[in-house]
């Protein structure tokens, strides 16, 4: 599955006044790929990653992991709901039920979309769908049917303590729970994947090798490679050495983690994982949603500028819908859209960037981005940067009107030269010199 439309109606602010419609149109015509959604705090980033959750996963899912009708509701005593319509895939089945056997899964049919419903007061909570009922569908809990894949990943996103995941055995929470309780959950903790990585290596799994193939297409630093797994965990080797994930700094823990642990519960659902060779990289062929909130956090600006196009490369049929305050975030969304959600004090509507207002950002400098309406910062030089750079054209207005002093004169020369010019100039200048010899 993959989203195509989205609708929230009173959900903690979010389509408050009006009801809030979102159709996501990437700029390259596929839904699969690279979404984010931005604004200031206090817009609802969060909020609509959940609220997209609950469309898809139904009340059941969701009432394990936020149990409060108050949560979605805030303040509000009118109700409340969410929808989306939903582009049903090739590997999506609907559970059909038969007095005779109980019941079994079959193909969704004919192509096309599917549209899921929830409906929230503040006495209950239900849902809806059609044309097939989704509670026979992507609803269902203990005993998902292929395909409707979601998964959904928190802003904090450390490295949870332990050897157990959720939704493994002897813990009660399902699987469709266990794939967004990240997203939920006060600390977003992501299971330590090293207990898994074992089970593979003793059952001499043949996806553990494309794993260790996949983590080494740079995701390490300085070109380093997976190499086994240990009673340390997992193994890579660098610079001619060899030592732990956990040697690494917490960005690179957290950023490998976040793609096993996807990788892991693609593996435990229904349909399996499906994996293949391209260009010599290892690609995860399953189709599905997956939901991350803050992106950024722990990356360094230089990874915030990969880890888009290195996700969409490797995943190419999922559907990344991901919140962010980064400009590099937003220029990976060639394969996908840009959200701009508005905070209630700032008098405008939440939308979808346009094609024309999406190419100067994905094809932008990052200062570009700050200063548009996407960010609305006014400047990206700092306060004393600004103050200086007012005083230089103070200075150069009086010299050019020919009424400067020679000591203005010499405060222009420097003030001028504590005030570098910016990224973009230097580059354009680097250029011309190389085209001069």
């Amino acid at each position: 599955m993959l989203i195509r439309h989205i609708m929230l109606e009173n959900i903690r602010g979010l389509g408050y006044d009006a009801p809030l419609e979102l159709a996501l149109e990437p700029m390259d015509g596929t839904l699969a790929g690279w979404h984010v959604v931005v604004g200031p705090n206090g817009s609802g980033k969060s909020t609509l990653l959940r609220a997209i959750a609950l469309a898809c996963a139904g009340p059941g899912v969701i009432k394990a992991l936020q149990p409060s009708r108050g949560w979605w509701l805030g303040d509000s005593k009118s109700p409340a709901k969410v929808a989306v319509v939903l582009d049903k895939g090739a590997d999506d089945a609907w559970y059909t039920p038969h007095l005779e056997s109980g019941g079994e899964f079959e193909g969704v049919g004919e192509s096309g979309t599917v549209k899921l419903e929830v409906r929230l007061s503040a006495t209950q909570m239900t849902g809806t769908g059609g044309p097939e009922e989704p509670a026979h569908g992507p609803w269902i809990d203990n005993d998902q049917p292929p395909g409707w894949f979601i998964a959904g990943y928190g802003a904090t996103r450390h490295i949870a303590d332990g050897n157990r995941f959720p939704g493994d055995g002897g813990i009660s929470e399902s699987r469709p729970v266990a794939q967004l309780s990240s997203l939920f959950a006060a600390n977003g903790a992501i299971a330590d994947p090293v207990s898994w990585l074992k089970q593979l290596k003793l059952q001499e799994e043949p996806l553990l090798p494309r794993l260790l193939e996949l983590v080494s297409d740079g995701l390490l630093p300085r070109s380093g490679k997976a190499v086994g797994v240990e009673s340390d965990g997992l193994l890579l080797h660098e610079d001619g050495r060899t030592l732990p994930l956990t040697s690494l700094s917490d960005g690179y823990q957290t950023v490998v983690a976040l793609v096993l642990d996807l990788v892991r519960q693609l593996a435990r659902t229904r349909g399996g994982i499906r994996t293949r060779r391209q260009d010599g990289r290892a690609i995860i062929e399953n189709e599905g949603v997956v939901l991350i909130d803050e992106i950024e956090a722990h990356l360094h600006p230089g990874w915030q500028r990969r880890i888009g196009a290195w996700l969409v490369a490797h995943f190419p049929n999922m559907q990344f819908i991901v919140t962010t305050h980064s400009p590099f975030i937003c220029q990976a969304a060639t394969s996908g859209c840009v959200v701009r959600l508005a905070h209630p004090d700032e008098g405008s509507a939440s939308r979808v960037l346009t094609r024309a207002e999406l190419e100067p950002v994905v094809n932008g400098t990052a200062d570009d981005i700050y200063v548009s309406s996407l960010f609305g910062i006014d400047s990206t030089r700092s306060p004393a940067g600004e103050a200086l750079l007012a005083r230089a054209s103070e200075l150069e207005a009086k010299i050019l009107d020919r009424v400067a002093t020679d000591e203005e004169r010499a405060e222009y020369r420097r003030v001028k030269a504590r005030v570098p010019p910016s990224a973009d100039v230097l580059q354009a200048l680097d250029a011309a010199r190389l085209r001069a010899g």
